[in-house]
């Protein structure tokens, strides 16, 4: 969701183990993510009606904690049955800063020019690169990363309901997620993913992607941005030869895994410019 000065990202993964109970994974994130799109979607319009009125004043936009608290309310009040991680940024695009909210195992990452104020973009396409060597020609670099939240291992934190009998119900609320806000660049790229990306994808690659995309893509073209990353995500989770960032962790956890963790992918990306 969109507004003048401000840019909401979500993210969600239903919890896949549901299936073992007839429960479809998807229903509890789908009803998330839709209730939260509701709540962004109403703050926006009761600001708008202020900004126009005799009381014009401008008020903060909705934080992404309270965008997640307001949803679970009406998603377990609706009776859907299921558990999710999520997490939701925004963008204040006035303010230059990044607001978010993570429950589980999503992630968010901001990509940066080393010498990026406002000239990065540019300053990348002097170099002189070809597609075997990005990140050894190219000035990106992970300028934020938010951490994982997990019980234990390939057991995140999770957002859910549930009125069947022996079936999960520990999870956590709203209050347990991870919330920050950071300064944001103009040129940054800030990627929302669930889990399937970052369980099939070190951080070089990830950066490598992008460092490609600026090379074949205009920055008006960050879906395809998002696109790349999925399809990578997906070809490195069936890779049964190359340990994946899920096998290497599980290995330290004395579970033997190899190769790729086939998943799921959502992703976000978005890249941050000043309003106007």
């Amino acid at each position: 969701s969109t507004s003048s000065s401000h840019i909401y990202l979500c993210v969600a993964d239903g919890v896949g183990s549901w299936r073992q109970f007839g429960v479809d994974p998807r229903a509890y994130s789908h009803r998330l993510v839709e209730n939260a799109r509701k709540v962004i979607e109403s703050d926006m319009q009761h600001r708008e009606l202020i900004r126009h009125s005799p009381f014009d004043r401008d008020l903060d936009a909705v934080h992404p904690l309270d965008v997640i608290m307001d949803a679970w309310n009406m998603t377990n009040s609706e009776g859907v049955v299921g558990s999710s991680t999520i997490c939701v940024a925004t963008l204040d695009r006035k303010l230059g800063q990044l607001s978010y909210s993570n429950i589980g195992d999503c992630g968010l990452l901001v990509i940066r020019h080393i010498d990026n104020a406002q000239v990065g973009y540019l300053a990348k396409k002097s170099f002189q690169s070809n597609s075997s060597a990005h990140t050894a020609h190219s000035d990106l670099h992970i300028a934020f990363l938010s951490q994982q939240q997990l019980k234990s291992f390939n057991l995140p934190y999770q957002l859910g309901f549930t009125n069947i009998e022996n079936t999960p119900n520990a999870f956590e609320s709203p209050t347990d997620a991870d919330t920050a806000s950071i300064s944001v660049l103009p040129g940054d790229i800030v990627i929302l993913a669930t889990d399937g990306l970052f369980d099939n994808m070190e951080m070089e690659e990830i950066v490598a992607e992008v460092a490609s995309w600026e090379e074949n893509h205009s920055v008006t073209e960050i879906g395809v941005l998002a696109e790349q990353l999925v399809q990578k995500a997906r070809l490195l989770s069936l890779d049964k030869h190359k340990d994946s960032p899920f096998a290497l962790l599980a290995k330290e956890n004395d579970i033997m895994w190899g190769g790729g963790m086939p998943d799921d992918t959502t992703v976000v990306v978005a890249r941050v410019t000043t309003a106007a």
